[in-house]
């Protein structure tokens, strides 16, 4: 099950890279895109998980308004801060929640860290850093994106800690529906506090709508709820760093968007942290096992 949960890692990680470029594409406002993004998802999950929503634990449903809230503040800040800078360095900042994690992950009551867990996090930081770095355009609007990319990598990391503690009472379909439902009611909140018409969807954006859904959010999000249970938080969230290299290529040919070369230095930096960090899962699992 573990070899199923790394490569649904993996795969995970490189669909999750279509997301900023299929949100920009759409040209829909970001709490339209988090709602639908999450309701449409909540509901395609629904026929796996109907027979099991009426026995969740009551122990899981504290994880599960913890790690909806979290999803939905992640959606709508990081979102939005793709409005207001670059795809690299929004991409960049909101990956650095593998830092905000570790401290998550302690107050959790799982002490699950090494050291090679944490200079291979260290090593993520400094690679993000050097890419939006690199990247950052200058400005109150690239200031405004990046502080509001950074409160999506702070909510994104509750998301993460709280989903594995929820997932070890539920299935991942069960998980998904109540993650996900809990999160488009908070967004829908939202959206009325701020006067903003989810519904009101232009026809040329639900294409891009519906392939982040499929893509990022079900192929993403979802086998990375499948991957969670098998694996460590920091480890799920260092292994989404793929993310912003992903986006970062893709930006380039669609979006045109060229980084400056210090970024490319910052993705070889990125990588290096990934492999560190997933080498020691994979250690680790081959001691427990012998």
């Amino acid at each position: 099950m573990r070899a199923l949960a790394l490569a649904s890692l993996i795969t995970a990680a490189i669909a999750i890279s279509w997301a900023s470029i299929l949100i920009l594409l759409s040209g829909a406002n970001s709490i339209t895109i988090s709602f639908w993004r999450l309701a449409i998802a909540s509901l395609a999950l629904m026929p796996l998980a109907w027979n099991k929503l009426k026995s969740i634990e009551s122990r899981a449903v504290k994880w599960l308004l913890i790690s909806g809230i979290g999803l939905a503040v992640h959606f709508v800040t990081w979102i939005t801060s793709l409005f207001y800078t670059t795809v690299a360095a929004s991409t960049t900042i909101v990956s650095t929640y593998v830092i905000f994690v570790l401290p998550f992950t302690r107050l959790a009551g799982r002490r699950e860290v090494t050291r090679n867990t944490v200079v291979g996090t260290a090593m993520a930081l400094i690679g993000v850093a050097v890419i939006a770095y690199g990247d950052y355009g200058g400005g109150w609007g690239s200031v405004l994106g990046d502080a509001l990319a950074m409160a999506g990598s702070i909510s994104g990391a509750l998301y993460f800690v709280s989903g594995k503690s929820a997932r070890e009472f539920m299935d991942t379909a069960s998980y998904g529906v109540t993650a996900y439902g809990i999160g488009a009611i908070i967004v829908l909140l939202i959206a009325l506090l701020l006067h903003v018409d989810v519904f009101s969807v232009g026809i040329k954006a639900w294409p891009y709508i519906l392939l982040l859904v499929v893509g990022p959010m079900l192929g993403g999000h979802t086998l990375i709820n499948y991957s969670i249970k098998y694996y460590r938080s920091v480890t799920v969230a260092t292994s989404t760093l793929i993310e912003p290299i992903g986006s970062t290529i893709i930006a380039y040919f669609l979006l045109s968007q060229r980084p400056p070369p210090v970024s490319y230095i910052g993705m070889a930096i990125t990588l290096a942290s990934i492999y560190i960090v997933i080498k020691e899962e994979i250690e680790a699992d081959r001691r427990s096992s012998s």
